[in-house]
């Protein structure tokens, strides 16, 4: 496996979780008013309330989402690597990409109703382009001999 290889490998395995527990999150916190992460469950203008409680709780979500979607986000970026990055075409590869996504937050249905293949569906658009373009970079500096 290349260094470029391994570097998308790491990359594709990281970030999902990382982006979809920050917008889960981020739903949680702001539109869902139901949640204790809402700021209407406590004085919505308490910036004392506010910060830590943002910061902790983003904290804390990120981290789970790390451990629910770790494996499957290490799948879906070997599948990405070995399998789909070959296709030439890269909306082709950012639609897989967008599947591949929602398929795998589809396990967050039961929390947040279909607002969780939303959220995978944008993370896995983000992760697929991010991906696609690291892979056309890294071809371009071997064309030039470059170093990243």
């Amino acid at each position: 496996m290349s260094s470029g290889s391994l570097d998308r490998v790491i990359l594709g395995a990281c970030a999902p979780p990382a982006l979809a527990g920050l917008f889960f999150f981020i739903y949680l916190f702001f539109f869902d008013s139901t949640s204790s992460y809402s700021p209407e469950w406590n004085n919505r203008h308490d910036i004392k309330f506010i910060i830590p409680n943002f910061i902790s709780g983003a904290f804390f979500t990120v981290l789970l989402s790390f451990i629910f979607f770790g494996i499957q986000s290490l799948m879906y970026s070997l599948f990405m690597e070995f399998a789909v990055q070959k296709i030439k075409s890269d909306a082709l590869v950012i639609f897989v990409s967008l599947l591949l996504g929602a398929l795998i937050s589809s396990l967050f249905i039961s929390i947040i109703g279909s607002k969780a293949l939303l959220i995978g569906g944008v993370v896995g658009i983000l992760i697929g382009c991010i991906l696609r373009n690291h892979l056309n970079r890294s071809k371009a500096n071997q064309l030039f001999k470059r170093d990243d």
